[in-house]
């Protein structure tokens, strides 16, 4: 019989077309901002806005929210989008600071790189300058 040999074929073609598989292990985007006054000092309950791609997000860090986290210094917002450029105005009072900036961002494929999602990371210096 050749059935054998016609089945050898078969087997080679199936073992070159596998398909990837893909968990479904998640990640957020996240920005870190790390805010101080001009003297280096750290501040406390920061108020602001901040944008990235396109999520704007109002800060208040006298108050908790499902899109920020605030601690210490740190203000932590997720947002949705491939990072790139960062605007923010940021206040205490008799301070504030603004401007628009682009984060070192890290990726992260939990799945790997053949399989979704990409998800970024960045963090932001962010100096308040005393205000007369």
């Amino acid at each position: 019989m050749h059935r054998p040999l016609l089945l050898a074929p078969l087997v080679l073609a199936l073992h070159g077309c596998a398909a990837t598989s893909c968990t479904e292990i998640g990640c957020v985007n996240m920005l870190t901002l790390h805010i101080a006054t001009d003297s280096g000092d750290p501040v406390t309950e920061p108020t602001g806005t901040v944008t990235v791609g396109e999520t704007t997000v109002d800060f208040d860090c006298s108050t908790a929210s499902n899109e920020y986290t605030c601690s210490g210094s740190d203000v932590s917002i997720t947002f949705s989008g491939d990072g790139g450029d960062v605007e923010y105005e940021v206040h205490i009072p008799y301070y504030v600071g603004a401007g628009t900036d682009a984060p070192d961002w890290s990726l992260s494929e939990p799945n790997g790189p053949d399989c979704p999602p990409t998800c970024y990371g960045g963090e932001l210096d962010v100096v308040l300058y005393s205000t007369p």
